[in-house]
């Protein structure tokens, strides 16, 4: 049925355009604001310029706000940490059960207590005393002399350094630094009755080989009167060797 207004527009077909026949896009010309809000129609809007967009800011997360610990009332923020409120506070979180502290004492016992046993000092040496002599003297003190004999018993030789002797009384205990042996001819010749009891001299740097003996003579000096020597409790020879301990060889009673 025929269109009953013929003034209405008819559709006009436009030919598509091939990939080599399509139109070059048209492109706006660049005017300054003036020029271009002179050629707007009135009663139009001026174009707005496009601004270059902004950077964005960087979307800052928020922590999360402590919760409670459901086992013990106290704030975790993270998962696996421990607060600072339960790790001081609490000797669970700084120490291991009490049977095993127990457990690492005793085992630290047993070594400190072997280390000092197989550590210990050893002796030296080993002898005794065999003869003891006195006299008075006009200041009512005594000279005696002591003869002992000394053996060594470790592997390497010893040298003495210096001798001495101690004794000790109901009035105390006394010492004395062994004469030189020089002076003994001078001693027993005023107090001949020393001479009696007297062997050699033992020298200071005598060497006495591993396994050997050496026997000797010292002469000391104490601030007792000749009765309280003869009542002594105990009287001792003192040799000090190079880098050893003291030897002390102990003779108890007044029984020479």
């Amino acid at each position: 049925m025929p269109d009953e207004n013929p003034d209405k527009p008819q559709p006009v077909e436009t030919p598509i355009a091939g990939p080599e026949q399509q139109p070059p896009t048209p492109v706006a010309p660049t005017t300054t604001g003036a020029s271009s809000s002179a050629t707007q129609p009135p009663g139009t809007k001026p174009a707005v310029r496009p601004t270059p967009s902004q950077p964005r800011r960087p979307v800052l997360k928020r922590r999360p706000k402590p919760t409670p610990s459901p086992l013990f009332g106290q704030i975790t923020t993270e998962t696996g940490h421990t607060p600072l409120t339960e790790e001081f506070d609490r000797a669970r979180w700084t120490l291991p059960p009490v049977g095993v502290v127990l457990i690492a004492l005793g085992i630290v016992a047993v070594v400190l207590a072997a280390i000092a046993f197989l550590g210990r000092a050893k002796p030296v040496a080993s002898g005794g005393i065999n003869d003891v002599g006195a006299v008075q003297v006009a200041d009512n003190s005594v000279l005696a002399v002591i003869q002992f004999t000394m053996y060594n018993t470790t592997e390497k030789p010893i040298w003495i350094k210096e001798m001495g002797a101690k004794i000790k009384t109901d009035q105390g205990e006394f010492s004395d630094t062994a004469a030189s042996a020089s002076d003994f001819e001078r001693y027993f010749q005023g107090f001949p009755d020393l001479r009696l009891h007297a062997g050699n001299p033992m020298l200071v740097e005598t060497k006495i080989a591993p396994g050997g003996k050496q026997s000797g003579t010292i002469l000391v000096s104490f601030p007792i009167s000749k009765d309280t020597f003869d009542k002594r409790q105990s009287l001792s020879v003192v040799v000090t060797p190079y880098d050893q301990r003291d030897v002390v060889l102990t003779k108890a009673g007044a029984t020479p």
